[in-house]
């Protein structure tokens, strides 16, 4: 399970012990239900239900999204977390994957909000799979991934799956007026507006540069890339430039290191 961004805010400095008292942050699941519920039990989570909760309800579940894809239980895994904040014992923030699910299945003057092509059915093709069955179903997780929150600010920290943009987050709250996914908003990516489409790549996937002279990368889902995601949640020094350092696979043969001057960071 790959972990995504939290990043603590106020004027509180919060120690772990502290941040975990009263949460659970869990990454990307991914369909790895038999995993899921190892940790939830190791955490001290009880089955209830349909549901995992905790001991009189002192700690809550909080998921970074990216519940579907790749792994071998994605129905199983729907069918725990949404009990789980059913019951209220957990939230959970939309990932890109749940976006490329709501946006393949959105209708458009042209076609689809996520072009249906063989690069794109080939994300998704293990969620189609493992919901052959149950279509029905399928169509209400994606209801439900509609109504998620695409980020949580919560007292102590703040939560999204990717990346937390300040300007993008006070943005969307300006003109939605909540951190929800709504139909206001599938509405506007239809017309392809493109601050909103932008926005939401950028809370869900993170930031993106492109490989130099066009290189592009293997992943282990067998798709190649041409860009790559940016390290951003690291501490700035003031006057400073980042460096980013960055693997590349080239020809099955060595990783290869490129380096990449991107900005000078100011406090």
């Amino acid at each position: 399970m790959r972990s995504a961004a939290v990043s603590l805010t106020g004027g509180k400095n919060l120690s772990i012990k502290e941040l975990r008292a009263g949460y659970d942050i869990i990454g990307d699941v991914h369909g790895c239900y038999e995993a899921l519920v190892a940790l939830l039990t190791k955490l001290g989570y009880v089955k209830e239900g349909d549901a995992y909760v905790y001991p009189n309800g002192t700690r809550q579940l909080i998921f970074l999204g990216d519940l579907i894809d790749r792994g071998p239980n994605i129905v199983k895994t729907l069918r725990l977390v949404k009990a789980c904040v059913d019951v209220k014992s957990a939230q959970v923030v939309l990932g890109n994957h749940e976006f490329n699910l709501i946006a393949y299945n959105t209708e458009t003057p042209d076609g689809y909000l996520r072009k249906r092509d063989e690069r794109n059915t080939q994300q998704l093709k293990e969620t189609f799979a493992q919901f052959e069955t149950y279509n029905d179903e399928l169509h209400d997780y994606i209801t439900w991934f509609k109504a998620l929150p695409l980020f949580l600010e919560l007292d102590e920290f703040r939560v999204v799956h990717a990346c937390w943009d300040q300007e993008y987050i006070d943005g969307y709250l300006h003109q939605f007026g909540t951190n929800q996914l709504t139909n206001e908003v599938i509405h506007a990516c239809i017309k392809q507006d493109e601050w909103v489409l932008t926005a939401i790549r950028r809370l869900t996937r993170g930031i993106n540069l492109a490989c130099p002279d066009n290189v592009k990368v293997k992943g282990r889902d067998g798709l190649f890339r041409n860009t790559f995601r940016a390290r951003f949640l690291e501490t700035l020094r003031q006057n400073t430039t980042r460096i980013l350092f960055f693997s590349l696979t080239l020809c099955h043969l060595s990783w290869q290191k490129v380096l990449f001057q991107t900005q000078t960071f100011k406090n």
